[in-house]
């Protein structure tokens, strides 16, 4: 029995990569407009800008750009985010030197990702 959700995501992103493949596919979706779900935003991952958090957001967009977008686009995504984004966010003082290579890392592990 093969999962509807693509496991190597682990965390962030696997409900957009379900949603766009169905999107794909022709498969609709429904969702109940009244009701209510409550969760606990970031109680186990430690943040938005936890390490945890930081590492799979950027590995898991970049794996989801690799696997669904032409490799130009991709390019030009990771150009931007490695040569705008992370040392604007280094030079601004957002992010230390450490986190800093940790996105780039975590976006060159999701490159990888895809292709294996």
């Amino acid at each position: 029995f093969r999962s509807l959700m693509d496991s190597r995501y682990f965390v962030y992103s696997d409900d957009v990569d379900f949603c766009y493949r169905s999107y794909r596919a022709n498969i609709a979706l429904w969702y109940l407009p009244h009701a209510i779900l409550f969760h606990k935003v970031s109680a186990l991952t430690g943040g938005a800008e936890s390490e945890f958090a930081i590492r799979f957001m950027t590995r898991n967009r970049a794996y989801f750009l690799r696997k669904h977008m032409s490799t130009w686009k991709v390019l030009v995504w990771a150009a931007h985010f490695l040569l705008l984004t992370a040392p604007s966010r280094l030079l601004l003082g957002l992010d230390s030197l450490h986190i800093w290579r940790l996105r780039c890392r975590s976006l060159m592990e999701g490159l990888r990702l895809a292709r294996g």
